[in-house]
């Protein structure tokens, strides 16, 4: 398989695993109090309780557990939601998102 070819399925995943775990985070909801941004892609906010959300999704902290946004796995999540958020943004723009495979998933 080519590498151009993987690249349509890795972006259907990343734009269905972001649709069912973002919850309709970023800059479309109000921030939980306390909240602060920690990052924006193409102009969307990511949260801190985004990436808190992700880590207790991955099973990396619990839910009740603190998350301190200097620390190391603080960041690796905080990239992880960055990286997910850009490839399903072009996921959508390529239209994988309305492809038949995705509307299986």
């Amino acid at each position: 398989m080519r590498p151009s070819s993987l690249l349509i399925p890795v972006l259907i995943a990343a734009f269905l695993a972001l649709s069912a775990c973002s919850g309709g985070g970023g800059a479309d909801r109000a921030p939980e109090p306390g909240d602060r941004a920690v990052a924006e892609v193409q102009g969307k906010t990511i949260w801190a309780s985004d990436v808190k959300r992700e880590a207790v999704a991955q099973g990396l902290v619990g839910e009740g557990e603190p998350l301190d946004v200097t620390s190391d796995l603080f960041r690796r999540v905080l990239d992880e939601v960055i990286d997910q958020k850009l490839l399903a943004r072009e996921a959508e723009r390529r239209g994988l998102d309305n492809s038949a495979l995705a509307q299986r998933r």
